[in-house]
């Protein structure tokens, strides 16, 4: 029975530990969520900038750019690559769509 109650004790201390990490996992999705947000709304004020003057929503020396500032950043923060472009390439999908919006359709 000793055994059973050591145990117990054991996950109780695991719960909780798991716990106050997944607490901060939380907390930590919210800000990326925030800043997510922020992203949208610059997004689509360069939607607005580029209708008008006229400007191509799709910029891709704009997104080389991007991938290789983001590559060696996540290589200097000893992220995964791969997981950080494509992260940001389902960011940029989405960006280029909000502008699209912005734009009032594709200005190509």
């Amino acid at each position: 029975m000793d055994l059973d109650k050591t145990q117990i004790n054991l996950n109780k201390k695991h719960e909780a530990n798991l716990s106050f990490l997944r607490g901060q996992i939380d907390q930590t999705d919210d800000q990326i969520l925030e800043l997510l947000e922020i992203r949208q709304k610059i997004a689509a004020q360069i939607g607005g900038y580029k209708k008008a003057n006229s400007l191509p929503i799709l910029q891709t020396n704009r997104q080389e750019q991007m991938f290789i500032r983001l590559t060696k950043k996540a290589l200097e923060s000893n992220l995964n690559t791969e997981m950080i472009l494509g992260i940001w390439k389902i960011i940029l999908t989405f960006s280029v769509k909000s502008q699209e919006n912005m734009a009032g359709g594709k200005i190509a």
